[in-house]
């Protein structure tokens, strides 16, 4: 809510909002040239990640179309003790974690980090079944939230491999452009 306050209070000439759920987007095919989806499709882990992927994938340009996609990543180095575990079990950890530090809500059960692999095979599956030609890059971050400081310091140190802060970062980071032929 303080974000769509925030925005009507912006001058900006080409604004608009639209309330919509990304499983059924409400735009024409091969209409929109950017699209920004920060920490979004990790919230249909349990329902499913193919349909909201598909949804944007199939509003993207086919030509020079960009999706910058960013989510919680499963397999961070601090948690792939974790990443392994079934929904359930990890949802009751979750959730006994947030009753000893005594927070104000529990975690949500439907949601969970998401593989960069499994993102990258439907990406690249949805691809195929819009027929569309695309380059896709993963960018490395360095930014590790809630990590605590000891964590955070190790992790920004430059003797840590780049292949560490590109797949076991805290956040993984897909640049996912169309009408490029794939490298």
């Amino acid at each position: 809510e303080e974000m769509l306050k925030s925005i009507d209070t912006q001058n900006a000439p080409n604004k608009f909002r639209i309330h919509c759920s990304v499983e059924a987007l409400p735009f024409k095919q091969n209409s929109i040239d950017v699209i920004l989806c920060i920490d979004l499709i990790h919230h249909f882990y349990s329902r499913g990640i193919y349909q909201p992927l598909q949804q944007l994938l199939r509003c993207l340009k086919a030509e020079n179309g960009f999706l910058f996609l960013e989510e919680v990543n499963k397999y961070a180095l601090y948690r792939i003790p974790y990443s392994f575990l079934p929904l359930k079990l990890l949802n009751i950890l979750r959730t006994f974690k947030a009753v000893y530090k005594k927070h104000l809500s529990k975690p949500a059960t439907y949601e969970a980090p998401l593989s960069i692999f499994k993102v990258r095979f439907y990406l690249e599956k949805i691809s195929k079944e819009l027929n569309k030609t695309f380059k896709m890059e993963v960018i490395p971050t360095k930014e590790y939230p809630n990590a605590g400081k000891l964590k955070a310091y190790i992790y920004s140190r430059k003797f840590i491999h780049p292949i560490i802060h590109k797949y076991l970062g805290f956040h993984w980071f897909i640049i996912f452009s169309t009408g490029i032929k794939k490298i």
